[in-house]
């Protein structure tokens, strides 16, 4: 039985990574050739793992990874582009932060290439990175662009916003990301 490989590099924004058995992890990816990718790593949190590091929510990396038809796509190398240590350092920005990519996860379809998607993702980064004292009301615009971006009608308040997401995925917005 032969198995088709196709070895693939891209550039991406980490949007989550989760625990799996042994040493293994799950990693979706925002990728700018790829959209959004899950990947499993294998070996990713043992300890000699140099990917680690560069593997976690909200880096931008340079990433590849062998799509296997019949077992799944398999994380091969990540390398660091950015580690967002600012936004990191201030939690009302890592919370921003990881609502924006808690979206783009929820909201983007598995493995549909879409650049412009992906250079907006950058930007929702860049935007909060410089915003200083972070308000209901940059949440809103930041709900609001994500949502608009993604083709659902414009909202006039964060509540509005928050459950028509909500409606839209399904289901709550974690405590900790909102």
């Amino acid at each position: 039985m032969s198995l088709s490989r196709l070895l693939i590099k891209d550039e991406g924004v980490v949007l989550h990574k989760r625990k799996l058995l042994n040493d293994h992890a799950a990693v979706t990816i925002l990728g700018k050739e790829s959209g959004k990718i899950s990947l499993i790593a294998k070996g990713l949190r043992s300890f000699t793992s140099k990917r680690n590091a560069h593997i976690q929510t909200g880096n931008i990396i340079t990433f590849g990874y062998t799509k296997i038809t019949s077992k799944g796509n398999f994380l091969t190398h990540a390398t660091l582009i950015s580690h967002l240590l600012d936004i990191k350092r201030r939690p009302d920005q890592l919370k921003l932060l990881y609502l924006v990519l808690f979206m783009f996860n929820a909201l983007l379809p598995n493995e549909v290439s879409d650049v412009q998607m992906y250079q907006f993702c950058k930007k929702c980064i860049v935007k909060i990175n410089n915003l200083q004292n972070i308000t209901s009301s940059d949440t809103f615009i930041l709900m609001n662009d994500v949502l608009a971006m993604h083709g659902y009608p414009t909202k006039s308040t964060l509540e509005d916003c928050t459950s028509s997401f909500e409606e839209i995925i399904g289901k709550k917005i974690p405590n900790g990301v909102l």
